[in-house]
């Protein structure tokens, strides 16, 4: 069945990034030294995603957040707009946390069964440990420069989007033009190139490394938000052109060669840094055109069943590195395609486990905070019945005597 409603076109990217991230994460399977081809392929499948993710950030941002107001609360107007493309993520964001510490929890106690007693002690302050550890990460600091031990890697996207979106989208609704037409391109253009002089050899920039005065993080998710703009910039262009077969057909073409372009160097082959920044370029042209539906090739994501790849990219974007950690403790070493079998099963059953704990605590929370509320709704109906009834009987008399009096006039006047 076809859904005419919606073009699913970016979430089945945003799904097929999340998967070239969980391969990225089972590098640790292989018996490989950090700067070979290996390594460094792995390393782009992660890093390139990652981008992209950012890039529909920023062109979801421009698209979202409304400018003007007079002047008026632009601060509070951004943050709020932050908060709430966090408070969507937030519930799954922190189950995944917690799963992951009880993993932690669970691989400690079973490590300290054997050992002697007195490291058994020294085990038993961890978990403690642990938990202190791990508050920057729940309140999304860890790409503000606090980066204790990664309880879970992906996290540090979210925290480095929200740390940048926040400043962007008050810029945005302060004065849109400047924003959109000056600011977005030259920065793009400059963070852009300081990320590639950054990359030593064939292995691009970690976020974790630091730069004078912020992340490598920060930098990689400016970089990509500011080219979402452009996307937009690009956006903007396609939807004035007209609705006709030749434009269709035209942006067909272009679409298929930028998608072929692009997927052959980062995917299919082993490329090195000096055609992997280049190619990266495409990517604002390749979300503008998906967004479009200017291209035939739109028709081709407009399947219902398709509605579900954001949700799942998102899912196993989450939970995907608490069973990389899981196998990597016991199995690692029982071959790469063994332990990745064993990750995706693992992953799946986390995905499920994430949402079940997140709809049901949904659903105990609205039950408790919908009965105080109820109670006092009845207790407010009651009172005004009361008043009503007070108010009617008061009324009543004088309405029906008025009414006398003018059913009397109207029969002197017959």
């Amino acid at each position: 069945m076809k859904s005419k409603q919606r073009n699913y076109q970016i979430d089945v990217l945003k799904f097929a990034c999340a998967i070239c991230v969980f391969f990225s994460h089972t590098l640790g399977f292989k018996e490989v030294e950090k700067g070979t081809s290996v390594h460094a392929y792995f390393d782009h499948l992660g890093w390139i995603s990652v981008h992209i993710f950012f890039v529909i950030s920023g062109f979801l941002m421009v698209k979202n957040v409304k400018s003007g107001g007079g002047g008026r609360n632009e601060g509070k107007r951004a943050l709020r707009f932050a908060i709430g493309k966090l408070r969507r993520i937030a519930p799954s964001y922190m189950t995944a946390l917690m799963m992951m510490l009880f993993m932690q929890y669970a691989y400690i106690y079973l490590s300290a069964k054997n050992v002697g007693i007195e490291d058994q002690q020294v085990f038993s302050m961890q978990p403690f440990d642990l938990t202190i550890r791990a508050i920057p990460e729940l309140l999304g600091m860890g790409e503000a420069g606090v980066m204790l031990y990664p309880y879970n890697a992906p996290m540090w996207y979210v925290s480095a989007m929200f740390l940048v979106m926040i400043p962007s989208s008050y810029l945005l609704i302060k004065n849109r033009d400047f924003f959109v037409y000056i600011l977005s391109p030259v920065a793009a253009m400059l963070l852009f190139g300081c990320l590639f002089h950054q990359s030593e050899g064939e292995v691009f920039v970690s976020h974790t490394a630091w730069l004078g005065i912020c992340s490598a993080g920060i930098l990689r998710s400016a970089c990509g938000i500011f080219f979402g703009v452009v996307g937009w910039i690009l956006y903007e262009k396609l939807c004035s052109m007209p609705d006709s077969k030749r434009t269709k057909l035209a942006v067909t073409i272009a679409e298929i060669l930028l998608n072929v372009v692009f997927f052959y160097t980062w995917i299919f082959r082993k490329s090195t840094k000096d055609t992997l920044f280049p190619v990266m370029l495409l990517i604002p042209a390749i979300v503008a055109v998906a967004f479009s539906r200017k291209s035939y090739a739109a028709d081709l994501f407009r399947f219902s069943w398709m509605r579900y790849a954001g949700g799942i990219s998102q899912a196993v974007f989450l939970n995907h590195y608490a069973a990389v950690c899981v196998i990597m403790a016991f199995f690692k070493g029982d071959g790469y395609w063994l332990c990745v079998s064993f990750t995706a099963v693992l992953t799946v059953f986390l995905c499920m486990a994430n949402q079940l704990f997140v709809k049901y605590t949904k659903i105990i929370v609205q039950n408790i905070f919908r009965k105080q509320p109820a109670a006092a709704a009845s207790a407010d109906r009651s009172r005004r019945g009361r008043d009503v009834i007070v108010y009617s009987e008061r009324e009543e008399e004088p309405f029906n005597q008025n009414m006398g009096i003018k059913e009397k006039e109207k029969g002197t006047g017959g």
